[in-house]
């Protein structure tokens, strides 16, 4: 299963704070992280930049590509949060967490700054650090 190739959007300071989160948890030295922002960056060929754009995508060792709640389940579980993600698993909160994820990505690039502060403040704590948002258009 690892590593993991986790592409991330580092023009999105939650998806930033989230990366430095995981990677900061990342004991056994299990991800991989590939910035879907950066110039120089390719789509592998099942997929494009739109949809890794759309949603967080994590590709397993195995070739298999994880989108999605699912693909976060497995970034986090690789950085021993797991526990975190598990209520996501359950009949009654699944559709709900996938809705709800869903939504967030496909506006966190339009969050309020104060949201977008709270949210990337939590993650540096999650992380084992204070968060910091950089200011917006920086």
């Amino acid at each position: 299963m690892y590593p993991l190739t986790v592409y991330f959007d580092s023009a999105s300071p939650v998806c930033n704070a989230e990366s430095a989160a995981l990677r900061s948890r990342d004991r056994h030295a299990r991800l991989r992280f590939v910035d879907i922002a950066a110039p120089d960056f390719e789509a592998p060929q099942d997929t494009d930049v739109d949809a890794l754009d759309a949603a967080l995508h994590v590709r397993l060792a195995d070739g298999r590509l994880l989108r999605g709640v699912e693909a976060v389940r497995a970034a986090y579980g690789a950085a021993g949060l797991g526990a975190l993600m598990a209520p996501t698993t359950w009949p009654v909160l699944r559709p709900l967490a996938e809705r709800t994820y869903r939504g967030f990505a496909r506006h966190r690039h339009a969050l309020p700054a104060p949201l977008e502060r709270l949210l990337v403040t939590l993650l540096g704590h999650l992380g084992g650090r204070e968060g910091h948002a950089p200011a917006r258009g920086a």
